[in-house]
């Protein structure tokens, strides 16, 4: 972390909660790292999401003023991480009335690659998915089942948990994408590829026996 020159510097503030590790970056508008917090294995990021963001902007010497974009990462991944950083980054929007767009973990695991790259995570569901990116980040194919008989284009990268990149928080990558504007702006909704346990339960009460 280092100290801000000058306060009234424009900030992105990034938030994953929907992978592992949880993360919390602060970024110029160019999308370059300020200040992150990598949250340890155990700890709640609903409990300590927002004293993290303070301590954040207390490192770099600025005001929450200083923040003019959110960004935070709608999945997929865990369904009730997802959620959690949803519901943080909408209850700032409404008390600042700071613009938020939403980047998805492909398009932030995308960020990564300096080449077209393929990145693949897992749905959050059990399964695996898959979208393509050219250099710059921007997706060239929606998001689709992942399968081992797809072709990977020469000169393209394999990208995503295990794929070619090494593993990483995602919040400065989130950030990279705002400062780009990849992402949607429009509506703020989570990207869920499968229904979560909790509904499988209700629509499915036999497979879930109490």
């Amino acid at each position: 972390m280092r100290s801000l020159a000058i306060l009234s510097i424009a900030m992105i503030l990034a938030i994953d909660t929907a992978n592992t590790p949880v993360s919390v970056a602060l970024a110029d508008t160019a999308g370059e790292v300020l200040a992150c917090y990598v949250f340890p294995a155990g700890e709640q990021p609903a409990a300590t999401l927002f004293p993290v963001v303070a301590r954040l902007l207390a490192a770099v010497g600025a005001p929450f003023a200083a923040v003019t974009q959110l960004a935070v990462c709608c999945g997929p991944g865990a369904f009730t991480g997802i959620r959690i950083g949803l519901a943080a980054v909408q209850g700032l929007h409404l008390a600042t009335g700071c613009p938020l767009v939403a980047i998805s973990t492909l398009e932030a695991w995308a960020m990564r690659s300096a080449v077209p790259v393929r990145v693949c995570v897992p749905d959050g569901g059990g399964g695996m998915v898959t979208q393509d990116f050219d250099a710059a980040g921007c997706a060239v194919t929606p998001v689709q089942p992942f399968s081992s008989e797809q072709i990977l284009p020469a000169g393209w990268a394999m990208a995503g948990p295990g794929r070619g990149l090494p593993p990483a928080p995602l919040a400065g990558a989130i950030a990279l994408a705002a400062a780009r504007g990849i992402g949607a702006a429009a509506a703020i909704a989570p990207l869920y590829l499968r229904p979560s346990y909790a509904e499988v339960a209700v629509q499915h009460p036999s497979r879930h026996p109490r």
